[in-house]
């Protein structure tokens, strides 16, 4: 997979990934991570929203037309021009502090992401959020809202709250 690629999918799922965040998470280099930024924005496929302190980043929408062959012979012909049959990647784009996105979701993530959220709790019930956050590649704010609805359905609590606290898997 090329750098560009995955430089893509890191900000798909973590719009509000710095320079240094993305370098340290794919193996690059701060300078090689700015270069594919350059080229990807001049290309339309990313676009920096906001001050660069506390901006995000918003990955344009990909559209993936399936090919239509010729029945008789198997050769490509031309591509479907049908608007209705392309597969869409939704773009989401998340808005600072509002806790808002423009797209939807299936909710599927969401369960894979609470049955993570409790192994990783049964494996170190002193994990952090942001530890959560960075092994489970979500944003801090994910792992609390999957937390949130782990603590309402009674399958997970906190002891000692705050600093030093120790989270528990109820049985």
């Amino acid at each position: 997979e090329k750098s560009s690629e995955r430089i893509v999918a890191l900000l798909r799922e973590s719009p509000l990934a710095t320079i240094a965040e993305m370098a340290m998470n794919l193996g690059l280099s701060t300078r090689a991570i700015e270069k594919q930024l350059v080229k990807l924005k001049d290309s339309g496929q990313v676009k920096r929203v906001g001050p660069d302190s506390s901006g995000r980043w918003e990955v344009k929408a990909e559209v993936k037309e399936p090919v239509k062959t010729d029945h008789v012979t198997n050769h490509v012909t031309d591509h479907v021009t049908d608007p209705v049959t392309p597969e869409v990647t939704p773009e989401v784009v998340v808005e600072e502090g509002s806790g808002k996105t423009s797209g939807k979701t299936s909710g599927k993530t969401s369960g894979k992401t609470t049955q993570k959220i409790i192994a990783l709790i049964a494996a170190n019930g002193q994990i952090t959020i942001p530890e959560m956050a960075a092994q489970l590649g979500v944003t801090e704010r994910s792992v609390e809202r999957n937390i949130q609805k782990l603590r309402d359905a009674g399958a997970i609590r906190r002891i000692r709250f705050a600093k030093g606290g120790v989270w528990e898997v109820v049985e």
